[in-house]
């Protein structure tokens, strides 16, 4: 039952998404256009990846260094890896390349490796804001830690956080919050098992998994609210508060 439910939900999830015609001038004039931009991705952000490197490794020894760069040498990774997947993974859905006989757990794999990427791009912004935040606000404070643990521990929270908080809202949002149940089986008929008396194939395993441990009340106040931390960090509204904050310690 459960190979159904996973492969009915992310392939219907997938197939919602194709809400145009699909000719062969288009989908190669976009083929080019995503290689193209995955290539230019690539090369800016190893070119960034390899000027942190350099000046982390000839960084004089009467210095402190900075306390960003470890967490902008991970964003570079991140991006090196999420460019091409991002762009590829979204060319092929737009264009129904996506084969519908995948198996289950590779259509989940990507799908949840493309949310990850662009939770984990969107946080970065925030630890940086969050670094400069205290370091100028509170800088004589922040000043007697010692910088290569503070450093690292930032570091490290940049991509738990972010992976916790997706991992939450995975197990736990009702995708149906912000998705429309009928137009999902509209645009996906020809999937198998996707009616059911009770509907429950088109909710996540995950989702159903987490209904079995867990109160509904429970796991519906939990996605809500990852979903809207999310949501607010995608919207940089925490980063234009601590940017406010900044600014009006630098008048001063």
């Amino acid at each position: 039952m459960t190979y159904y439910i996973m492969t009915s939900f992310c392939l219907c999830l997938r197939e919602s998404f194709i809400d145009r015609p699909v000719t062969i001038s288009s989908t190669v004039a976009e083929f080019i256009i995503s290689c193209i931009l995955t290539i230019i991705g690539i090369r800016i952000n190893l070119k960034f990846w390899k000027q942190l490197e350099f000046e982390r490794k000839n960084k004089p020894y009467d210095r402190k260094g900075n306390v960003i760069e470890p967490i902008m040498r991970w964003f570079c990774v991140n991006q090196m890896y999420y460019c091409p997947v991002y762009f590829i993974f979204y060319w092929m859905r737009a264009n129904a390349l996506i084969p519908l006989d995948i198996p289950s757990w590779l259509c989940v794999a990507i799908n949840d490796s493309v949310i990850l990427g662009r939770i984990f791009t969107s946080f970065n912004s925030l630890f940086v804001v969050i670094i400069r935040y205290i370091y100028i606000v509170h800088d004589v404070k922040a000043n007697q830690w010692h910088f290569e643990k503070v450093s690292r521990r930032f570091q490290i929270a940049s991509g738990i956080v972010p992976f916790v908080l997706t991992m939450v809202m995975l197990f736990t949002i009702a995708p149906f919050l912000i998705l429309d149940r009928d137009e999902m089986a509209h645009n996906c008929p020809n999937i198998s098992n996707t009616t059911s008396k009770d509907n429950t194939d088109l909710y996540s395993f995950r989702l159903q998994w987490s209904n079995e441990f867990l109160p509904q009340e429970i796991v519906n106040v939990m996605g809500i609210i990852s979903g809207l931390i999310i949501i607010i960090v995608f919207l940089n509204v925490f980063d234009a508060i601590l940017y406010l904050q900044i600014f009006r310690r630098i008048k001063r």
